[in-house]
């Protein structure tokens, strides 16, 4: 299993809490994207990689963090 992306989901966090008051945690990062969070846990932790669509969403994020403020208004739209 590649390490790349639990490197990516690791980096997405500490760049979007380096922007925010908050620290986002696991937990957080999992609401934010509609997934569980111990999707996020195992993706950070390198025994499962993000599907495709996602793979996308952080490599935009990792571009801009500030995007987490949409992909938050499309998962609450869509919940």
């Amino acid at each position: 299993m590649s390490n790349q992306w639990a490197k990516v989901v690791r980096s997405v966090r500490r760049s979007i809490s380096n922007g925010e008051a908050r620290t986002v945690t696991q937990g957080s990062l999992a609401v934010d994207l509609g997934y569980g969070k111990s999707s996020v846990s195992k993706w950070e932790c390198g025994s499962r990689e993000p599907d495709m669509a996602l793979k996308v969403l952080l490599t935009l994020l990792t571009e801009d963090p500030s995007f987490m403020v949409v992909v938050r208004r499309i998962v609450k739209d869509i919940e």
